[in-house]
């Protein structure tokens, strides 16, 4: 663990002339999920399943209903037979934060990032509670 002097929790800020304190950080958002992960042993593959997300901030809450988010693992330069599977029907791997996404989805007016065209069809899977 890294040590940090007083000076520098400080970030000095041109706009005042005066530091202003950064340390401790404070969360911004808070994501949650629930994890299972497979083995494929005749593949090699490990396959991790999110579900029940859930992202929180000062602005409120919102968790995406019957959304699965699916990564594989496999051997470098193989495929598995479950991403072959997924393809022939239809789904494309896509890079994803589920942070970003979230932050996308609770701040639809923050200018757009990475995740704002993943966000977009997200929408219609997020509710309130």
């Amino acid at each position: 663990m890294r040590a940090f002097s007083s000076a520098s929790r400080l970030r000095h800020s041109p706009a005042t002339g005066s530091a202003a304190k950064v340390w401790p950080p404070t969360p911004t958002m808070r994501t949650s999920y629930t994890r299972t992960t497979y083995l494929l042993p005749a593949s090699g593959c490990r396959v991790t399943v999110d579900r029940e997300l859930r992202w929180e901030s000062a602005s409120g809450f919102v968790r995406a209903v019957g959304l699965l988010i699916l990564e594989s693992r496999t051997a470098p330069g193989s495929t598995a037979d479950l991403d072959r599977a997924l393809w022939s029907l239809g789904h494309r791997p896509v890079r994803l934060s589920k942070y970003g996404t979230g932050l996308s989805i609770l701040n639809p007016d923050l200018p757009g990032n990475k995740w704002h065209r993943l966000a977009e069809p997200l929408r219609a899977a997020v509710n309130n509670y």
